[in-house]
């Protein structure tokens, strides 16, 4: 069974809080590879980048969100929250 894919729509000022961030510590292997996961991003419109993520990448996404009151992870809300709200009809 294949995995099913996750669009979030992100704005590339979300993205400029990404690609800025520095991060330290045990979340640097998970910040490249959304720095990647970026690179590799499709522009749907000149503001809106579309991120997709399969089921694994999401569960760690929503993980890494709520795991500690970090930068890193107060980044992440910051920057997905929204998208993540928006996935399930709740605007």
């Amino acid at each position: 069974m294949r995995d099913k894919v996750i669009t979030l729509r992100l704005h590339h000022w979300h993205l400029k809080h990404l690609r800025e961030h520095s991060t330290t510590g045990g979340f640097q292997n998970y910040h490249q590879r959304l720095l990647d996961k970026i690179s590799r991003a499709a522009i749907d419109q000149e503001t809106i980048v579309l991120m997709r993520f399969d089921e694994q990448e999401m569960g760690e996404l929503v993980r890494m969100m709520g795991y500690g009151s970090g930068g890193f992870q107060s980044m992440l809300r910051k920057v997905f929250t929204g998208a993540l709200l928006r996935q399930i009809g709740y605007d």
